[in-house]
């Protein structure tokens, strides 16, 4: 495990205004796992058609040979290869966790060669200024790096006033040796008034909030960090593309995130909830931290109540969630206002919530309005539907059988709520009734702000009404009344309904065409047992055991195994009851159910 030494700390200490008072450490990859990418820290953003730069790669998922990590490093590798159309090959991946205000810092050698145009940059979670999108909600490039300008990086951030496109992008570039032979630390130092930028604990560049207005400072909300390296495009070909100089590595060692004095600690959990049912609220935990925890008064907490990890059992009324950390270097706060589904004028199309199993229609969204019930970036309803007149949700009557609305339109960002009951916590799987004349749709699913599925991918059916069933296997859900978000990531589809149903693991051989049993011996087990299975391939595997809840109690990733994988796993720190274990390889899942005794 890499360690952060005395001497940045004290570094930092002594550079840094915004952590001189206290430096708290609230996410990290250090990279110490060999294999892919921690799945539960990291996503893949995939395809290629430039990107908006005009780039040349294709971005691949969880592919080895573009993204692994190896020697305590993550290795970003862009290859000469033709594939799914291009002739590039290479990864983007965003992290799982954002922030809002804090240090964002890599260390990492930069990949030498023309063409190469490597980026550590961070993007918003929401899209609530302006056009809902790129460059009102700001973007934030902590290090970009193009090959054919070597050992010389650049530092830009982009707002409504201030962009590339208007030629007025605030930026700036330091020149540096040794940036592709060595490992050296590229970072963001962001809080209210101003971001600085940093190589080496220099600062090359400084940006401060004029206080004009979201236009020129989108920077208050929580954005995500992206690591990746494209090939060519509108810089980073500007003298063309080198073909000798592959693979290109982009060698990360470490990603770091720390919170700035007073705004370090976000509340974890939902803002919208239901009465009577219990909720999970959290913080990260640092070395010394004593936890204050106020509710309103028909709240109550379940459980242990001096963690950073509680559950609450709400009652009736609106309130705030307030923790209060008592700290070595002083006393922090954050605060977090939650509405209970009685007050929240959001309501439930049906009355009652819609009950899991079961269909929810696309256009049975919940009542509330735009902003609180759904968002769509256009104004009125272009499908002209008057199934939910005064809405501004894109509407339109459904050729498909038994279906008399769908979904249309939809555009990046877009989201809609339903409330739902969940009959048990338990697996189930997604059946999405989708239709489109194009590749690349993709949607996820949150339940209470937590993203469950994952990005889905919509295919091309070959008709705006020539309808499908996508099928999503195998996702866990958890018992009661909760608010089920469908996110839009990538627009280009109808959408009818979505089908959700309970699941085995059978279900998961059947998605991903794999009928190869992992054998487990013994079974039942009371410690220790031998786990076998024929792979299809030699490619980078991870293995998993989850309980009936889905949540994940043991993982490791192989690197490169034999196609007759075995491996010995121990259980014997478990308690007794039923387990899922699943060996995840590319695209492909296998599975076995687990019997433990005592």
């Amino acid at each position: 495990m890499k360690s952060i030494s005395l001497f940045t700390v004290l570094t930092l200490f002594y550079t840094s205004s915004l952590f001189s008072q206290c430096q708290v450490l609230v996410w990290a990859d250090e990279f110490d796992s060999a294999g892919l990418p921690d799945q539960q820290k990291w996503k893949y953003q995939v395809g290629a058609g430039g990107w908006g730069n005009n780039e040349l790669q294709y971005y691949t998922n969880a592919r080895s040979e573009n993204s692994r990590v190896e020697n305590g490093n993550l290795i970003i590798e862009a290859r000469k290869e033709a594939y799914k159309g291009s002739q590039y090959t290479s990864a983007r991946i965003s992290s799982k966790f954002a922030i809002t205000y804090g240090r964002v810092e890599m260390r990492a050698q930069l990949p030498h060669g023309r063409g190469t145009w490597a980026a550590m940059w961070m993007y918003p979670n929401g899209t609530s200024y302006g056009n809902g999108g790129w460059p009102d909600n700001g973007e934030i490039d902590i290090m970009e790096y193009v090959g054919h300008d070597s050992n010389v990086v650049h530092a830009s951030v982009h707002s409504n006033a201030y962009n590339w496109k208007n030629k007025n992008v605030k930026t700036n570039w330091q020149k540096s040796p040794g940036l592709e032979s060595g490992f050296h630390i590229y970072a963001l130092e962001w809080d209210t008034l101003k971001m600085d930028f940093y190589i080496d604990n220099i600062k090359y560049m400084s940006v401060t909030n004029d206080n004009s207005g979201w236009q020129s400072w989108p920077f208050d909300k929580d954005f995500h960090l992206i690591l990746n390296m494209a090939i060519g495009g509108s810089w980073g070909g500007e003298k063309g593309v080198d073909n000798t100089i592959f693979p290109a590595k982009y060698v990360i060692d470490y990603v770091r995130m720390y919170s700035s004095p007073g705004t370090y600690l976000p509340i974890a959990g939902p803002t919208k909830v239901f009465s009577d049912s219990v909720y999970t609220y959290s913080v990260p935990k640092n070395d010394g931290d004593v936890f204050h925890w106020t509710l309103p008064v028909d709240a109550s907490i379940v459980g242990i109540a001096d963690s950073n990890v509680i559950k609450v059992k709400w009652g009736a009324a609106d309130g705030k969630v307030i923790l209060k950390v008592d700290k070595t270097c002083g006393t922090f706060a954050d605060t977090l206002l939650v509405y209970v589904y009685d007050t929240l004028l959001q309501t439930s199309f049906a009355v009652e919530p819609w009950p899991i199993p079961g269909r929810i229609q696309s256009e049975d969204f919940d009542k509330g309005g735009k902003g609180r019930a759904y968002y769509d970036n256009s104004a009125g309803n272009t499908g002209s539907s008057v199934y939910r007149a005064g809405e501004d949700v894109d509407l339109e009557k459904c050729m498909d059988a038994d279906s008399s609305q769908n979904l249309g339109w939809v555009a990046d960002g877009e989201w809609l709520e339903y409330s739902v009951d969940v009959d048990s916590s338990a697996y189930y799987n997604f059946n999405f009734r989708v239709a489109s004349i194009s590749e690349g749709g993709a949607v996820h699913i949150e339940m209470n702000g937590v993203d469950v599925t994952g990005k889905i991918l919509i295919p091309n059916t070959g008709g705006w009404q020539t309808w499908q069933t996508k099928k999503v296997f195998y996702k866990a859900l958890t018992k009661g009344k909760q608010f089920m978000r469908l996110v839009i990531e990538t627009g280009g589809f109808n959408l009818n309904y979505i089908d959700v149903t309970k699941g085995t693991t059978s279900d998961v051989g059947i998605e991903n065409n794999v009928m190869n049993a992992v054998a487990v011996y013994p079974n039942p087990v009371e410690s220790t047992v031998l786990v076998s299975c024929a792979l299809l391939s030699n490619e980078d595997v991870k293995l998993s055991v989850c309980n009936s809840l889905g949540q994940e109690v043991y993982v490791k990733n192989y690197v490169s195994p034999t196609k007759t994988f075995k491996t010995e796993l121990s259980l014997s720190q478990l308690p007794a009851g039923i387990y899922f274990l699943s060996i995840l390889q590319a695209d492909k899942i296998y599975v076995a159910k687990i019997f433990k005794q005592n």
